[in-house]
């Protein structure tokens, strides 16, 4: 049982995170309003704290900087590969990245070099080769040499998931694949849902028309039936459905495989999900077996695939193994997820870094630290943002802007 709860305890941070940390590139502000939340379920539990720093972190060997409110980039060597002029910047993805300037968007490449003309009223990131930009007051697709794939003719659009992306014209939507063709027709409600993002998810998608709700697949048909309330998207094989106020499970073939009785529920991961019953959290595994028996720790699962985990106790937060053994004492005032090896963590008002066996690697002496990434992580000193590598060895100076 002590597994099934250290694992159950996870999941209310799975859940709860699912979706965060992608502030970097300003995104969110532009999809579907559908798009703005993640399908986990919503809680004001302590476990929802969040460390305010997140940093621009290095990716594909650079990093966005900000300077007396411009942006550039560096390389992992320190070098300012491209002016500081940008009004807003976002990370390289799929080998470019959106800048802004004169209130346009356009793509620069690894080199820092300018790729397509600065002349959108926004663009997305790249991602399977396409990437969502604005012009005119309308959306479309463009591929990584600027050409146009779809026409640019949407109200609202989103970015591809399994090859399949939601665009709405006049107040319907309906999907098109990455050549830009609809296979569906653009018929379905525009559903303001704050938990689902319309995204295929498994081969499936929930769509709701005339207020009901069902599933279609990647040919567009209506494979399970809409009689639905509210529907989300599938997790390890099971969709989560609504019918009359009550939250339950369906499989791929529409049969209802755990019943409709909760008055929440989240999406299933690593066999588990997060459910409510008679007003109290449970957890239940793919049969429908309810676990109750959880205490209210803050876990957060760590960002490489070791098995450490956080835990908030006491006051303060250490660190356990998947057995639930104490590996890292209670002490810190704060703390990151471990990342290459190491973990930013506060201890009396200043911010370091520690190793797995809770050694300290880099002096304690920062405001603020962010995750290592790329052998690279962000810090601030003196209310000014440097870079340091896995030794402390600092690679810039202290004199970027301090960006939350």
């Amino acid at each position: 049982m002590k597994n099934v709860k250290l694992l159950s305890l996870v999941m209310i941070a799975g859940l709860i995170l699912v979706g965060c940390g992608q502030s970097s590139t300003k995104v969110g502000s532009v999809k579907l309003d559908a798009m703005a939340t993640s399908e986990s379920m919503r809680t004001t539990s302590k476990s929802m704290m969040q460390r305010s720093f997140q940093g621009f972190k290095f990716n594909n060997g650079l990093a966005k900087v900000k300077l007396n409110g411009k942006y550039g980039y560096i390389n992992k060597e320190g070098e300012e590969i491209t002016e500081l002029k940008y009004e807003d910047a976002n990370n390289i993805s799929g080998g470019l990245a959106q800048v802004k300037l004169n209130d346009k968007w356009g793509y620069i490449n690894e080199e820092g070099k300018e790729v397509m003309e600065i002349k959108y009223e926004y663009a997305g990131p790249f991602s399977n080769e396409l990437a969502m930009v604005k012009l005119n007051g309308k959306w479309g697709y463009i591929n990584k040499k600027g050409k146009v794939v779809t026409e640019i003719k949407y109200d609202k659009i989103d970015e591809f998931w399994e090859g399949l992306a939601l665009v709405e014209l006049n107040s319907k939507r309906g999907y098109i694949n990455e050549e830009g063709k609809e296979i569906t027709e653009l018929k379905y409600d525009v559903e303001i849902s704050q938990r689902c993002l319309f995204r295929y998810r498994e081969g499936l998608v929930p769509v709701v028309l005339d207020g009901k709700w069902g599933y279609i697949n990647k040919e567009g048909k209506e494979v399970i039936e809409l009689k639905y309330d509210e529907a989300l998207g599938f997790s390890e094989g099971l969709g989560l459905v609504q019918l009359n106020g009550r939250w339950g499970y369906i499989n791929k073939d529409g049969k209802e495989v755990i019943e409709l009785k909760y008055e929440e529920a989240g999406g299933f991961n690593e066999k588990y999900a997060t459910v409510m019953l008679n007003g109290k959290y449970e957890f239940i595994d793919k049969e429908g077996k309810e676990y109750t028996d959880v205490k209210n720790n803050i876990v957060e699962k760590p960002s490489d695939k070791e098995e450490i985990f956080k835990i908030y106790s006491g006051g303060k937060l250490g660190y356990v193994n998947k057995d639930g053994i104490k590996v890292i004492e209670f002490v810190y005032d704060d703390a990151g997820n471990f990342s290459e090896g190491l973990a930013a963590v506060k201890l009396n008002g200043e911010w370091g870094y520690i190793n797995k066996e809770g050694k300290k690697i880099i002096e304690f002496k920062y405001d603020a630290a962010c995750d290592f990434s790329e052998g690279l992580a962000e810090v601030v000193l003196g209310g000014k943002c440097g870079y340091i590598n896995i030794d402390g060895t600092e690679i810039t100076k202290f004199k970027y802007d301090f960006s939350e």
